[in-house]
Order: C-alpha cells, then sequence, then structure tokens
C-alpha cells in the first residue's frame, strides 16, 4: 500500500491487489490504478531506461505516471 512498493509479474489468482483500471488522462494518454491501494503505476525515478523499475504511487500527473494503449 505504501508510494513505492515495486510492481511484480506474478501468476493470476484474483486478488484486487492484480486488478488495475485504465485511467483517461486526456490526449490519449491513461493512469492505470490499482483495485487494492488506489495508487497508480510509477515509473521510478521518471527513467527513460529500457529495463527501469515500475512501483504503485500515489497519481501527481507526471509522465512517468502516464501511458498510451496500443492495439499494434
Amino acid at each position: 500500500m505504501d508510494n513505492g512498493a515495486e510492481v511484480q509479474q506474478w501468476d493470476y489468482w484474483g486478488g484486487d491487489n492484480q486488478k488495475w483500471d485504465l485511467v483517461p488522462q486526456g490526449g490519449g494518454f491513461f493512469s492505470v490504478r490499482s483495485k487494492h491501494s488506489g495508487k497508480v503505476l510509477d515509473i521510478r525515478a521518471v527513467s527513460l531506461d529500457n529495463g527501469a523499475a515500475l512501483q504503485q504511487y500515489d497519481w501527481w500527473g507526471g509522465q512517468n505516471q502516464q501511458f498510451t494503449v496500443s492495439t499494434s
């Protein structure tokens, strides 16, 4: 539930900590909000590097918290 908690890939078992909502933020961008904590996906340290860590964090509107969805 804490800011900065690391997000991990895990087999699905149906817990609220594994459920996420896409929340429109305008301009084709979305935040990804956890049902369990209400926090959003956040790329740690606003990194642009491949392999950058994901964490959960309070929404503050940073570019590291906004994502696009592509079908390609």
